[in-house]
């Protein structure tokens, strides 16, 4: 049976940008199953179809919760099941902005030994 392992995001992990590098692995016989696509579901509104190449880039994420969901597609285009995946996270975008810009600037005065 084939099967989709995500390698990333992790389950309930934390994406610190805009962009997201999914990453999987399909394991076990691809030529019995004559694999042809990968479909993916963002936020269960998002529909994208394309070849197997183990990552596709998702960008113009926004802060929020997100769950992506797929399976795999056989050479006629048709769902193989047992093939569904799913894998949810969090994206945070904004910049981290230190409030007290003093300290930032003192600690670049201090001593080696103290730093």
């Amino acid at each position: 049976m084939l099967q989709v392992e995500i390698l990333y995001p992790q389950q309930d992990s934390t994406v610190y940008s805009n962009e997201l590098k999914f990453r999987y692995k399909v394991l076990n016989n691809l030529e019995k199953y004559k694999l042809s696509k990968i479909v993916f579901i963002l936020n269960d509104t998002t529909e994208i179809t394309t070849t197997v190449d183990n990552e596709y880039t998702f960008d113009s994420l926004q802060t929020g919760s997100y769950e992506i969901k797929g399976y795999l597609l056989n050479k006629n285009n048709i769902k193989i099941d047992g093939t569904e995946f799913t894998v949810k996270f969090n994206v945070v975008t904004e910049k981290f902005e230190p409030k007290n810009l003093t300290w930032a600037f003192s600690k670049t005065k201090l001593p080696q030994f103290i730093s």
